[in-house]
């Protein structure tokens, strides 16, 4: 917050004629320690937050978490336990359009409901946003209506994704990390006999650790090579089987795999 305060006080007492002139002027305050370089990075942000859509940063249809209006209360328990996410969009029983939103919290304000009580008996109205919504509009919205989650269509009215006000956020401020955020440990851990490896582990190292020749022509990373073979970012509880090895994902989020577990099927 003093650094938000420190950077208006700077802007509040200076005219620009175009953004060009702003990033030389961003430069030079840097270089004369009138900025930090986190204060540079944070202006960098703010002017680039502007120029941002709702489709650069939302969650994919594929990736999105999801339930069912007819789905017994019991499903939002288990979703709540196994995704930790607060929010979940709710389809129609045909699966063809969002028609709720249930928060996890509700499942403490609705004391009466029991596991069998339908999903429908506690979702709220969604609200929807097109792709091509820009993103500091979106925040004066989510502001104003006090909602922190849309679903965003496409332009034949389809669901195309969702995104939420923390993904928005995150654009300004970089990446906001909770008490659910997994941090990375030792590359290579097991558990119960399972492999688990993070995502950063490099291919030379996952070809070492299990005596493999996975191609590394191409990919860094062991995540980059398994993303690529499912053809997008997969969800949690995704396998895919390449070679002699079957990858389950542990942990994802909307930009790249995080953990996964591997199980030798040779």
């Amino acid at each position: 917050m003093k650094k938000i305060k420190h950077i208006q006080s700077i802007l509040k007492h200076a005219f620009y004629p175009n953004h060009d002139t702003i990033y030389k002027s961003f430069s030079w305050w840097v270089k004369n320690r009138v900025i930090d370089h986190d204060e540079h990075d944070l202006l960098m942000s703010v002017m680039s937050f502007s120029q941002l859509q709702v489709r650069d940063v939302m969650v994919p249809r594929q990736q999105m978490i999801t339930l069912v209006e007819d789905e017994p209360l019991s499903q939002l328990h288990e979703a709540v336990i196994r995704n930790h996410h607060s929010r979940y969009p709710i389809w129609d029983k045909k699966k063809e359009k969002i028609v709720g939103i249930v928060l996890a919290k509700d499942m403490i304000s609705y004391p009466n409901k029991v596991s069998t009580d339908l999903m429908s008996s506690i979702m709220r109205n969604p609200s929807f946003v097109p792709e091509s919504q820009r993103l500091d509009t979106l925040l004066r919205r989510f502001k104003s209506t006090h909602n922190h989650m849309a679903i965003v269509i496409d332009e034949f009215g389809g669901v195309s994704g969702l995104i939420t006000i923390e993904d928005v956020l995150e654009q300004i401020v970089g990446d906001i990390e909770d008490e659910h955020d997994v941090a990375p440990s030792e590359p290579f851990h097991v558990i119960d006999g399972r492999i688990q490896v993070q995502g950063s582990v490099t291919l030379s190292e996952f070809n070492d650790y299990f005596s493999a020749e996975l191609d590394e022509a191409y990919f860094d990373t062991i995540a980059g090579f398994v993303a690529q073979r499912f053809g997008y970012i997969p969800k949690i509880g995704d396998s895919i089987t390449i070679e002699d090895f079957t990858f389950k994902v542990v942990l994802s989020d909307k930009k790249k795999i995080i953990l996964m577990e591997v199980e030798v099927t040779h």
